[in-house]
């Protein structure tokens, strides 16, 4: 459990990530930072990336490395790295759904610039 909690307290959001950012070039960048135990680019049902992603560093303090050393261009783009707020095994709940949290610092607002709105309607309505 202390493992698990170390990883959630060494992850970043990372938002504004160019269509073509892979989760490798995602890892290769936050490297030099420090050990990246884990790289995700969040990607739509049909593939294409969502323009975000989550980064994991083995120690938590390179998180404070990240946001100190900004601005990031990560292919092409300005990139905007957040902390991520530990989870915690007091909070009821957990995962997506209604009333889910977005990561520390990120609003509705800020994401909606950062997440293209859908420009075609779902290819199924589930009920």
């Amino acid at each position: 459990m202390a493992r698990r909690d170390n990883e959630e307290q060494g992850k970043i959001f990372v938002g504004g990530l160019s269509w073509e950012t892979t989760q490798e070039s995602l890892l290769n960048y936050f490297s030099r930072f420090g050990e990246v135990v884990d790289s995700v680019v969040m990607c739509n049902e049909t593939g294409r990336s969502r323009g975000f992603g989550f980064v994991t560093f083995r120690d938590p303090s390179c998180v404070a490395t990240v946001l100190a050393g900004g601005p990031h261009q990560l292919d092409g783009r300005t990139v905007d790295p957040k902390s991520c707020n530990p989870r915690s095994a007091s909070r009821p709940g957990g995962g997506g759904g209604p009333g889910a949290r977005a990561p520390s610092g990120v609003t509705e607002q800020w994401l909606s610039l950062v997440v293209p709105a859908k420009s075609e309607p779902p290819a199924y309505i589930v009920t």
